[in-house]
């Protein structure tokens, strides 16, 4: 186990990162429809005192917004893959996509409901799928606002390391999960508030049944 989380002395990360995008998206801020994918591949050489971790981490995200009922409700969706190979820093074993630092299983953009940070691994993937909906419009502050309700469900698996580690990984499906729903306010087109609330087994497990989140921007 411990040479799976590596060092933890203090030390900087040097990486070089590339990456292709592909965005069909009708709006950036809260999607009606179309797509938008990416693959990211992040590269730290390691070898210096200063900078010792020596890794590549590669991240594939598939994200769908299909309109059900006109453009008020729409049915969006997201697949996520993440695989480290080498020695990366401890704290990349629980999150994905580097810019924003986002925690795979737990946190607000990853599986709501289980407590974040709780699941480190070199191989993580996980989906969500959300029926957002608009429900009213009108005017406050000067701005077209929009107040819509979300339903959500989310779930995801990490795996210790890229081999079979089934003492650290176990032997079942080991699927980790959440459900809930939530509130949005739209600003314009460029401003999302959501507010959710999440229940999970994990977060039941520590006593606390549900999850709060709240924060600016759609999850995905």
């Amino acid at each position: 186990m411990k040479h799976l989380l590596g060092s933890v002395d203090t030390a900087g990360v040097a990486t070089g990162i590339g990456g292709l995008q592909w965005d069909t998206r009708d709006n950036e801020v809260s999607s009606h429809s179309g797509s938008y994918d990416t693959v990211g591949l992040r590269i730290s050489p390691g070898g210096l005192k200063e900078s010792p971790y020596r890794y590549a981490e590669m991240t594939a995200i598939m994200r769908a917004f299909v309109p059900i009922v006109g453009p008020h409700v729409v049915l969006a969706m997201r697949l996520a893959g993440d695989v480290l190979v080498g020695q990366p820093p401890f704290y990349e074993l629980s999150r994905f996509e580097d810019a924003y630092a986002t925690y795979a299983l737990g946190g607000q953009n990853g599986v709501r409901g289980v407590p974040g940070q709780r699941y480190y691994g070199k191989v993580k993937v996980l989906g969500n799928l959300e029926v957002r909906t608009e429900l009213a419009s009108f005017r406050a502050l000067g701005k077209h606002m929009v107040f819509g309700v979300v339903g959500f469900a989310d779930g995801g698996r990490v795996w210790a390391d890229t081999s079979p580690h089934p003492e650290l990984d176990g032997t079942g499906i080991g699927l980790k999960y959440g459900v809930g729903g939530g509130l949005r306010l739209q600003s314009g087109s460029s401003f999302v508030l959501r507010a959710d609330v999440a229940w999970s087994p994990d977060a039941y497990a520590l006593g606390s049944p549900v999850g709060g989140y709240f924060a600016a921007g759609q999850m995905f």
